[in-house]
């Protein structure tokens, strides 16, 4: 299957520093009130009163815009999970993956691991091999 990316997107970076492939909006729910005079703005089949404000905030183009953010394939997938079809890399599968369990409290505690080695790091300094590692 072809991922589809719009030219919208053409140019776009996502938060994390990779190229953006897709354009993600908040939906304003109907219930959301009006920022002038707190009316909701769901309009039913019944009766209804003018707004304190008028309609002029209600009606006119002023209804607030939604909030719109461009984020890449990995980013896509956090959101939405893997019925997005992105195609992700293996280490972008296992960030994910990580990310998932953190969120979900699986894992309790971070492991730290020297590069070099492969020890441990207790307050960045190797039990291995002793190098210390500055933030």
């Amino acid at each position: 299957m072809i991922h589809f990316v719009s030219t919208s997107c053409t140019g776009e970076m996502c938060q994390c520093g990779k190229a953006a492939k897709h354009k993600v909006g908040e939906e304003i729910p109907s219930d959301e009130p009006c920022l002038t005079c707190g009316e909701s703005w769901h309009w039913s089949s019944a009766p209804r009163t003018t707004p304190a404000c008028d309609d002029l905030y209600h009606l006119a183009g002023s209804i607030r815009r939604n909030l719109t953010s461009y984020v890449c394939c990995a980013c896509f997938t956090s959101l939405f999970g893997t019925a997005t079809g992105c195609a992700l890399t293996t280490l972008e599968r296992k960030a994910l993956a990580y990310y998932e369990a953190l969120r979900s409290d699986t894992i309790l505690a971070l492991t730290l691991l020297c590069p070099r080695c492969g020890g441990d790091l207790d307050d960045l300094v190797c039990r291995g091999c002793k190098t210390r590692y500055r933030l």
